[in-house]
């Protein structure tokens, strides 16, 4: 099932200072590159990059304190970068790749039953990318994947692309066996994707950007409702926090974890007060005039979306007719249309834009 990303960016107008922001524990050793964090049961999990021991540990949010661990029989954590449950399973992503040489790409899965227990023994789903042909190392790869999420047993990549500023997503079936990847949908979140995690409907990512330090960053209120993306977006620039690489949605909360560097301690840190951010619509200014009409809608397009697919869709979402402009000036009629409301996508490389069309 093919479904597509709308992202609706907005720079918040608070700052992080105004934001109800706590650092509420200090992790320990084996956590101090914590990659990735879950909450099942009212319990919140973690787990750490490559090189730490192949466990996930329960962890009190309030101290910081391990409280109890699962460990594994046929695993080991190469590159362990992020965690994820849906329903019954648990999901381990061992797919950090920083250079694109790996050959090895996989996905541990669980039941979820079995966490804090020992020696459990995973299914494997391994992967690998349609669009890779050469594996020599590259520090820039565009094959480097740090977070994911798994919906109504489908795996939904996240990539961390370093040349291009593209976040490319994946989507599979979250089963045991070996899947080739395609593209799925694509966007511009101006961070290195580094984590992601949902709470019920709602679906938020973590990254940063580099300059002369980490400068981290949320991107918060994705919504998956009845198998379409909601537009409730925001991005928010995060102050007094370092390599952030973990995030949880609870509620009106998110839990943010970053990693050790240096003497800055692993850290898990609270940001409350999210549900009153603005979403502010920042899409391309395609003029329709006039709007409502009576028949004839006429376009202007902004020359960097061109060449560019307009399709028009009835309330429903059925595809009534499709354009393929590649110049700023057209002509839309809606005569053969009854009265009513329309939308109409414009698709541009890899990104998507909807307007809303009125027949009278």
């Amino acid at each position: 099932m093919k479904t597509w990303l709308f992202l609706i960016f907005s720079i918040a107008c608070k700052s992080a200072t105004e934001q109800s922001q706590t650092a509420v524990a200090t992790l320990p050793y084996p956590l101090y590159e914590i990659s990735g964090l879950i909450l099942h049961g009212g319990k919140f999990y973690a787990l750490s990059d490559g090189g730490a021991p192949a466990a996930i540990y329960q962890i009190d949010t309030a101290t910081g304190m391990i409280l109890d661990s699962t460990t594994f029989s046929n695993t080991s954590n190469k590159d362990w970068e992020d965690l994820a449950v849906d329903g019954n399973w648990v999901y381990i992503g061992d797919f950090g790749n920083n250079n694109g040489t790996r050959r090895d790409l996989c996905i541990y899965r669980f039941a979820a039953t079995q966490l804090n227990t020992k020696n459990v023994k995973c299914d494997t789903i391994a992967f690998q990318y349609a669009a890779q042909h050469t594996f020599l190392s590259n520090p820039l790869s565009n094959y480097d994947c740090e977070a994911f999420i798994v919906i109504q047993d489908t795996v939904r990549l996240f990539s961390k692309s370093k040349t291009d500023g593209w976040c490319r997503i994946y989507q599979f079936p979250a089963l045991p066996g070996h899947h080739t990847l395609t593209v799925t949908d694509s966007f511009a979140p101006g961070i290195w994707v580094t984590g992601a995690g949902k709470y019920q409907n709602t679906i938020s990512l973590c990254g940063y950007t580099w300059n002369s330090g980490f400068q981290p960053a949320l991107i918060h209120g994705l919504g998956y409702i009845q198998g379409a993306w909601s537009k409730q977006t925001w991005n928010q620039p995060l102050t007094g926090l370092g390599q952030v690489e973990s995030v949880q949605p609870l509620g009106a909360c998110l839990w943010v974890a970053e990693e050790k560097q240096g003497t800055r301690p692993a850290t898990l840190t609270r940001i409350c007060d999210i549900a009153n951010k603005p979403n502010t619509l920042q899409k391309p200014d395609l003029q329709i005039s006039p709007n409502p009409t009576l028949d004839i809608c006429n376009l202007t397009i902004p020359m960097h979306l061109l060449p560019c697919k307009l399709i028009l869709r009835s309330a429903s979402g059925a595809t009534l007719t499709e354009l393929n402009p590649d110049k700023p000036f057209i002509e839309l009629d809606l005569s053969a249309f009854p009265a009513g409301t329309y939308t109409l996508d414009l698709q541009h490389k890899h990104m998507k834009y909807s307007y809303q069309l009125l027949r009278q």
